[in-house]
């Protein structure tokens, strides 16, 4: 296997509501039943307050503490972006965001208006199946022709990324970071 570099493993935080996590001793704590995965809610918590929400109905949400009611949250979370596949956070203001088309963009902050947030993306590749970011220049992309890529920015046009992204392997269909510098595909 070949030593590649990957982003630190910041994992994802699955519940099944914001309102059903909290922060106990530094961690996020479950209560309740985790939503089956056809209903499910797929988060991940920058801090303990402060969580990116993806909907089952495919919209992205920025949401913040207090969480003291669900209705709160609720009222208070801004959109990002809908018709979202998958997403990973690479920090507060920085996101990499994969559409269900198979677009996968380069989103940056602040969260306060989801028509501003589409309007200034950047697209990275299209026909993308999955991706994991070291950081907003450098993105591992399994497309759907089953190639692993290496893919680094300035993100300016997907027919530059393309010209000048290295093909790291073939016939992959799932990619995974195991540390600071190795990629299992």
């Amino acid at each position: 296997m070949n030593q590649r570099r990957s982003a630190s493993s910041n994992p994802s935080v699955l519940w099944a509501s914001p309102a059903q996590a909290r922060q106990v001793s530094g961690r996020i704590s479950i209560e309740g039943p985790v939503s089956t995965a056809t209903q499910r809610i797929l988060g991940w918590a920058v801090d303990a307050n402060t969580v990116f929400v993806l909907g089952s109905d495919g919209n992205l949400w920025f949401e913040t503490g207090p969480w003291e009611s669900v209705s709160d949250t609720i009222m208070s979370r801004n959109q990002i972006d809908s018709r979202v596949m998958a997403f990973q956070v690479l920090d507060v203001n920085t996101l990499l965001v994969l559409g269900t088309n198979g677009n996968l963009w380069l989103e940056v902050g602040p969260w306060s208006d989801v028509a501003n947030t589409i309007a200034a993306r950047k697209q990275i590749d299209g026909s993308v199946i999955q991706f994991w970011g070291v950081d907003s220049e450098h993105v591992f992309v399994c497309g759907s022709d089953l190639n692993l890529w290496f893919e680094t920015g300035p993100w300016v046009s997907v027919s530059d990324t393309i010209a000048s992204r290295a093909q790291w392997d073939s016939n992959v269909n799932d990619l995974q970071p195991i540390g600071e510098n190795q990629i299992l595909a």
